[in-house]
């Protein structure tokens, strides 16, 4: 600091000053719900808090989905200027966004940039929102059922679709506004993850995926599914089944409460599993389960087998 110079003076000039000379209200601005199709309009206020004016040279769009205008130019010390924005939302997909950058001729401030962005309101709705597909039987064809639906008031095109290999799709429509997909797979596939595309064309069009994972039969099938057990003198049994051609070869157990003995034996192409109650009584539960490991041609699987006492 210079001899003779107060410090609030030095302050002033060396730290207050070096500051960015521009400043923006509001410098990043979103709307949600917007109409597709829709232009909207946003004023920025930019001041200049510097000793100088600060020129505007150029004016650059992060994409063509934008205009924007400034006046006056430059922008002079303590004052201000006006940034006006259209941002145009295209009339299909997810909204719109962009970034403005107006590059200056000053050192401190090279650049300054708004930001605007706005979503479209879901118009295009399908229920389920995702699909949860399980193989409940050994053979084909498996149908499910979605829902599309349109919640403004231009009515519902009859959908295009996008379908994964092996799948098939029929529209029924149900109203002005929804109709129904019917999704067809004559033989379960392979992967466990898809998706189907569906795609409108008002204005524009709209678009809505529907994920879909596929769960297939499991190796082995327990038949019923929980042991039921009457009385202290009861017995109570399952089967568990091998899948797709698959036999259960052997069968052991991991787990089980210690108030039960468990027995296997064969029974017409099904390994049957047999609970009773055993002489230790000491941590009797009416509610418990077994953990069986069985057996197949593609190695072990392990099953949990609830189990249900009833001594009344």
């Amino acid at each position: 600091m210079a001899a003779g110079v107060p410090l609030g003076m030095w302050f002033v000039r060396h730290v207050a000053f070096a500051r960015e000379p521009l400043v923006i209200d509001g410098q990043t601005w979103a709307q949600k719900d917007v109409q597709p199709g829709a232009s909207l309009s946003r004023r920025f206020t930019i001041t200049n808090r510097s000793a100088s004016p600060v020129r505007i040279e150029s004016i650059e769009r992060s994409c063509r989905c934008t205009t924007a205008t400034l006046a006056p130019n430059p922008i002079l010390p303590g004052e201000s200027s006006v940034l006006d924005c259209t941002l145009h939302v295209p009339p299909g997909g997810d909204g719109a966004k962009a970034t403005i950058v107006l590059k200056t001729d000053n050192s401190h401030q090279p650049t300054v940039s708004v930001h605007m962005e706005a979503q479209t309101r879901d118009t295009l709705t399908i229920e389920p929102l995702s699909l949860y597909w399980r193989q409940e039987t050994a053979s084909g064809p498996f149908v499910r059922r979605v829902i599309l639906r349109r919640l403004d008031e231009r009515g519902l095109s009859t959908p295009k679709v996008h379908l994964p290999a092996g799948m098939t799709c029929e529209i029924r429509r149900l109203s002005d506004e929804a109709c129904e997909a019917v999704l067809t797979v004559a033989e379960w596939p392979e992967r466990e993850d898809a998706v189907v595309e569906f795609l409108t064309d008002v204005r524009g069009f709209e678009r809505v995926s529907l994920p879909v994972c596929f769960e297939g039969l499991p190796p082995v099938v327990i038949l019923p599914e929980t042991i039921l057990i009457f009385g202290p003198d009861g017995r109570g049994s399952v089967c568990l089944y091998g899948q797709n051609g698959l036999a259960v070869t052997s069968a052991e157990v991991i787990r089980r409460p210690e108030f039960l003995a468990v027995t296997f034996a064969r029974d017409d192409g099904a390994m049957k599993v047999e609970a009773s109650m055993s002489a230790n009584t000491g941590t009797l539960s009416n509610s418990d389960h077994i953990v069986i490991r069985a057996t197949t041609d593609q190695g072990s699987h392990d099953l949990t087998i609830p189990v249900r006492v009833y001594l009344d």
